[in-house]
């Protein structure tokens, strides 16, 4: 398959299974023990009824059936036509690396792998395209991510990316990625915004902090 034909769909995962309410636990204590996933769906006649993470099976007896851990049940999931960021979101904020895929009528139809969900942030513009990173801070009251697109591009900056990376309650972070033929009078403009310059990398050391903080994008940039 080539890179440009991957869309979320063809990586959904259908081969990994969910489990009925009248199942015994021994097969999802099996099923965490051959795959190590954070968490597995539940459902019953197929409709799907929340997520069981892995450390919560220690006390329960083999032979208990599932429905005995309705109330340990987190209940995250996205529908069939979800965009691939708002299951990344989802998966990340349910600090998983799995999230079951349902539709409209909450029928359980596969999940997304977190691993996977990454490769689509690492083929954005964002990641995969050469240019400097900005990262800035600013009141939040005070903060427009359209103002701030504005001051860029009126500096001929092309941007490829712009993110929310941190809240600090008053203050936010904002990472920006462009491309810039002239890096230091952009910076001179935002200050005179009130954004403060944190950090101001350019490709290479961008990628390089990336390597160190991901073996899985490591892996990827190096392709």
């Amino acid at each position: 398959m080539q890179e440009q034909e991957y869309t979320l769909s063809q990586l959904r995962n259908d081969k990994l299974q969910s489990f009925e309410l009248d199942q015994p636990i021994a097969t999802l204590k099996s099923f965490f023990e051959q795959s190590n996933y954070s968490h597995a769906a539940l459902t019953e006649h197929g409709i799907f009824m929340g997520c069981i993470p892995n450390y919560v099976l220690t006390p329960y007896e083999d032979t208990t059936s599932i429905g005995a851990l309705l109330e340990e049940v987190e209940h995250f999931s996205v529908t069939e036509d979800a965009y691939w960021l708002e299951a990344l979101e989802t998966t990340l904020r349910a600090e998983a690396d799995i999230v079951p895929v349902v539709d409209g009528e909450h029928h359980f139809l596969g999940y997304y792998l977190l691993e996977d969900l990454e490769v689509f942030l690492a083929r954005t513009p964002f990641l995969s395209e050469g240019g400097s990173v900005l990262v800035l801070s600013v009141q939040k009251e005070a903060y427009s991510i359209g103002q701030l697109t504005q001051i860029l591009e009126r500096n001929n900056a092309r941007v490829l990316g712009v993110l929310q990376t941190a809240d600090y309650g008053e203050r936010i972070e904002i990472t920006v990625k462009l491309v810039s033929e002239s890096l230091h009078t952009l910076l001179s403009e935002l200050r005179r915004y009130d954004f403060s310059i944190e950090k101001a990398l350019n490709e290479d050391l961008f990628a390089e902090q990336l390597k160190e903080r991901s073996a899985y994008f490591e892996k990827f940039l190096n392709l």
